[in-house]
């Protein structure tokens, strides 16, 4: 996708996309990688690079922002040893 076209998608949209993107996969992302690649493949542009266009230092930071709330809910897990 060109990237006039890239710049002209608001944050709504992208926002949209992420989560129609996001609800196709049962179990969740186990990484923020994968989540790009089917994106690129989805959508046919690089979510990361749209979040820099959007501002952002990154496609995790946009994922996280109060801006993506409303949109996607990032759930964040570690896991801890138990000694």
């Amino acid at each position: 996708m060109e990237l006039d076209k890239i710049e002209k998608i608001s944050l709504k949209d992208f926002g949209q996309r992420l989560a129609a993107l996001l609800h196709t996969k049962n179990g969740g992302y186990n990484s923020i990688t994968e989540l790009i690649d089917d994106f690129w493949d989805y959508n046919g542009f690089c979510p990361d690079n749209k979040a820099v266009l959007l501002g952002f230092a990154s496609l995790q930071q946009l994922l996280k922002s109060k801006e993506m709330f409303e949109y996607v809910n990032v759930l964040t897990t570690t896991n801890e040893a138990v000694l």
